[in-house]
């Protein structure tokens, strides 16, 4: 195994790279966390309603690349959360690259040390409340 195939194999499972036109329809997915070949030449932006509200901005990317951090989101029936990018394919300016990287463990990490730490500044807000009552 080279390199390259250990890196596409240890990353595969965390992230997908769907290509889409412009006008909607999925053209390929590489199908590493998902299958998506039931929505082939389907409007992506009939499927999933964040990228309907998205269609002007990809009309317009050009050269930009659009982030979209921490998208709590529902990928074919998988739930999680993930982190998008947005960029016009290098050799199709018709052609929309997006690729969706799982950081559903990194973010439930977080979610649950911010959980904790709003815990402890309400019990930190009572025990104060409750010494000047």
């Amino acid at each position: 195994m080279n390199l390259n195939q250990l890196k596409a194999k240890l990353l595969d499972p965390s992230a997908q790279i769907i290509l889409f036109r412009k006008d909607g329809a999925l053209v390929d997915s590489c199908e590493s966390m998902t299958e998506l070949e039931a929505w082939k030449n389907q409007s992506l932006y009939d499927l999933v309603p964040l990228l309907k509200s998205m269609e002007m901005a990809f009309e317009h990317i050009g050269e930009d690349v659009i982030d979209l951090p921490c998208v709590d989101f529902n990928l074919n029936q998988r739930h999680g959360y993930y982190d998008f990018t947005f960029r016009q394919h290098p050799e199709d300016p018709d052609m929309i690259v997006w690729l969706i990287k799982d950081q559903t463990r990194i973010y439930r990490y977080y979610l649950a040390i911010q959980q904790e730490r709003n815990l402890l500044r309400l019990e930190k807000e009572y025990q104060e409340h409750g010494k000047s009552a």
